[in-house]
């Protein structure tokens, strides 16, 4: 199976599972990377979920969360 083939299959799937894809993707990639949740790296991600609960933050918008996930994607490479 190719990752075209893949991302045609995801593209069929409901947003539910969509996202459930997403994050069993990100699980594997924390793992791959032995990664490990700081004290200060937990705080600082408590604080960005309260401003987007709270609307302070509204998010990124399509092109900027992907452009983002592009550079993020580079150092996998």
């Amino acid at each position: 199976m190719t990752a075209q083939s893949i991302k045609e299959e995801i593209a069929k799937l409901s947003r539910i599972e969509q996202a459930e894809i997403v994050h069993f993707i990100m699980d594997m990639m924390v793992e791959e990377a032995a990664f490990e949740l700081t004290p200060e790296l937990r705080s600082e991600i408590d604080a960005s979920y309260e401003a987007v609960e709270s609307g302070e933050d509204k998010g990124l918008g399509h092109e900027a969360y992907r452009e983002e996930m592009d550079r993020f994607m580079e150092k996998f490479k």
